[in-house]
């Protein structure tokens, strides 16, 4: 079976178990804050995750709200294939700015 054909609640299931390798509803209700049983009522259906929840698992484990309502995408995302390059780009820019200060204060010299 997909994830897109699974419910919110099995998908909330395989991540507690495969994603995140928790073996017990305890265990995750403890690190989210919440009781057991909300946690569970989650996984069984019984109960609509909310929003907050929802944030809980994105800012704790960094799982992605999609995938868990609609299966969408993958648990942990896709991170942007260019996000290693941030670093160099930004190095790459303070030079840029420095270089550009520099030639900014010699023209204000001349005027003066």
């Amino acid at each position: 079976m997909k994830d897109i054909d699974k419910t919110p609640g099995e998908r909330l299931k395989l991540i507690r178990k495969d994603t995140l390798n928790i073996k017990s509803s305890y265990d995750i209700a403890e690190q989210l804050g919440i009781s057991q049983s909300t946690y569970v009522s989650y996984e069984l259906g019984r109960m609509d995750m909310n929003v907050s929840f929802l944030t809980k698992m994105h800012e704790k484990f960094g799982i992605m709200p999609d995938f868990i309502a609609l299966g969408k995408g993958s648990p942990k995302g896709n991170p942007d294939k260019n996000t290693s390059q941030i670093p160099e780009d930004l190095r790459s820019l303070k030079s840029k700015v420095l270089a550009l200060e520099a030639r900014l204060e010699k023209l204000a010299r001349k005027i003066k």
